[in-house]
């Protein structure tokens, strides 16, 4: 599989491609071409962009320190994986868990404060501590390298989880089973069903949409099955994926009556 190269850090721009990199990829990720260097630039920082490349099919699979602090190369080969997030830190220090654009929940879950200079969120614990918490949470080192600080960096990878619903214009929707996430179910309004043991919301298919996208949620496939339902009831299925950062919007439509429309999602 094609291989990539790219530099940045917490919160600098990243180096994304040299003068024979493919151009198209390079407009995708708002990459702007030096005049003398020829290397490509984005204004994002390497996790957002290792995050949109993942999206794209692109993984990790070895990082790097330059003498410039805190600055790291990573080298990526065409896959497909989910998001990423930087960490550095040491034995007894306190660890350095995200920039400008990290997850604000997930920083607050990890008891970090946000610096007013640096713009870098700092978490007391060490980074044995911090690796540990964030392994119970499903994060996984796919790469570590020691900087120049003295300081090593890690790079952390997390499998999404996908949940799949199904509804209509004008009908309830169902949006789990049994084993859904039951805090999930509450802020959609959902029931359980005694008989069929699925999650069933009064919203409508487009409200649940829009609900599950403020959430982070994305479509990732869709389908048209028949329906088990009336003529004239038009249905979709979807599955959904989360992804830190990313909003997409689904353009909704009625199919042919008796079908309904499958989607597949990812968070």
């Amino acid at each position: 599989m094609p291989y990539m190269f790219i530099s940045g850090s917490f919160n600098g721009d990243t180096r994304i491609g040299g003068k024979h990199a493919d151009p198209q990829l390079m407009a995708e990720l708002g990459g702007k071409k030096g005049t003398i260097s020829q290397i490509y630039t984005t204004p994002w920082t390497a996790q957002e962009a290792l995050n949109r490349l993942d999206i794209r099919g692109w993984k990790v699979v070895s990082s790097s320190a330059f003498p410039i602090p805190y600055s790291l190369s990573y080298s990526l080969a065409s896959s497909i994986q989910m998001p990423y997030m930087l960490i550095s830190g040491g034995f007894n220090c306190e660890t350095k868990v995200g920039g400008k654009h990290a997850d604000p929940q997930l920083m607050a879950e990890l008891v970090a404060k946000k610096g007013n200079i640096t713009q870098m969120y700092t978490t007391p614990w060490t980074a044995q501590e911090t690796l540990n918490r964030l392994e119970a949470k499903g994060w996984r080192v796919v790469s570590s390298c020691a900087l120049p600080t003295g300081e090593i960096a890690w790079t952390l990878h997390k499998d999404m989880p996908y949940m799949a619903i199904s509804g209509g214009f004008n009908i309830d929707t169902k949006v789990g089973g049994r084993r859904a996430d039951p805090e999930l179910m509450n802020e959609l309004g959902a029931k359980l069903g005694k008989m069929s043991q699925m999650y069933t919301t009064p919203l409508t298919g487009p409200e649940v949409l829009n609900k599950m996208e403020l959430k982070g949620w994305k479509v990732v496939a869709m389908g048209v099955v028949p329906s088990e339902f009336s003529v004239n009831v038009a249905k979709w299925c979807g599955l959904f994926t989360k992804i830190p950062h990313l909003v997409a919007h689904l353009p909704m439509r009625r199919n042919s009556d008796n079908h309904i429309l499958r989607i597949t999602c990812s968070p």
